[in-house]
């Protein structure tokens, strides 16, 4: 689906702004927010095999 967006703050008339891309799908990004919280890979694919975590 589509998603609002604020407004860009300025105006550029050779390069105008465009900001199309989907709404994340549910776990998407889990494998990464997971690695920024610390978890290693190990951890993680553990995570994904005994399905506490879905994969994208």
């Amino acid at each position: 689906g589509t998603m609002r967006y604020i407004r860009y703050p300025g105006h550029l008339s050779d390069t105008p702004a465009c900001l199309h891309r989907h709404a994340p799908r549910l776990g998407e990004h889990s494998e990464e927010v997971l690695a920024e919280l610390g978890l290693s890979e190990e951890d993680i694919a553990r995570l994904v095999d005994e399905g506490i975590v879905g994969k994208m």
